[in-house]
């Protein structure tokens, strides 16, 4: 996951889409990592759906049935697909879910919008990635405390 973009990042990829992309030049994988950083490309929505899928396997597992399905997740955008502000709305929601669902002390916008700036994806992505480190910890905890069906005789 990608949370620590800058207005930095998003200056060089602005910069490589202006130098080489406009051009039709081919690109060395340093310039796709910084294009990767800059941009919310289709690579970035496939990881966040991906991981969204991926943490509501991991919760349903430890019995958090309150988060609900990512049914709908893509999860495998590729350069042809059109993504549009409903996408976004979808993969926002169910990570908003997560959020209602599960703690986290990442900040989380109350909306989100294609165009809303690197800051609204740095904390969608930090909040995906903080809920599944408080998850795994939890996971790994469940094994100290003895047997999962503490209580029973």
């Amino acid at each position: 996951m990608i949370y620590d973009r800058t207005k930095e990042d998003v200056e060089n990829a602005i910069k490589i889409r202006e130098e080489k992309i406009k051009h039709f030049l081919p690109l060395s994988e340093e310039d796709i990592e910084i294009i990767e950083r800059g941009f919310f490309t289709k690579k970035s929505v496939n990881r966040i759906e991906q991981k969204e899928y991926d943490l509501c396997a991991l919760l349903r597992e430890m019995g958090y049935y309150n988060i609900g399905l990512p049914s709908e997740n893509k999860v495998e955008w590729v350069s042809t697909d059109i993504f549009y502000q409903e996408d976004l709305r979808r993969i926002f929601c169910m990570c908003s879910k997560f959020k209602q669902g599960f703690f986290s002390l990442s900040f989380f916008p109350e909306k989100m919008e294609i165009g809303g700036g690197f800051e609204n994806i740095n904390s969608l992505e930090k909040t995906l990635h903080d809920i599944e480190q408080t998850a795994e910890s939890v996971k790994r905890k469940y094994k100290k405390c003895g047997k999962v069906v503490a209580g029973q005789k």
